[in-house]
């Protein structure tokens, strides 16, 4: 995919890169090299979506509980 995307970029004009960042609503793009304006469209570098993700932590294990566990099994 990114390949695709690089080489549909590197036909276009600063012009069409600009208008591009101008309908994304980017700003300060005039001032910008045409590399920095294909960084600047690239998909890639949207921030994705913001997905909540529980964090698991794990409970602390006790030693004597594991040697006796251990200690059964022999």
């Amino acid at each position: 995919m990114t390949e695709n995307f690089e080489n549909s970029n590197r036909i276009r004009s600063i012009k069409e890169l600009k208008a591009e960042a101008k309908n994304r609503g980017h700003t300060g793009y005039s001032k910008l090299n045409r590399a920095q304006l294909i960084d600047l469209v690239n998909p890639l570098n949207e921030p994705g979506p913001k997905i909540s993700v529980p964090v698991l932590t794990p409970k602390p294990v006790k030693m004597m509980g594991r040697a006796k566990q251990y200690a059964a099994d022999k």
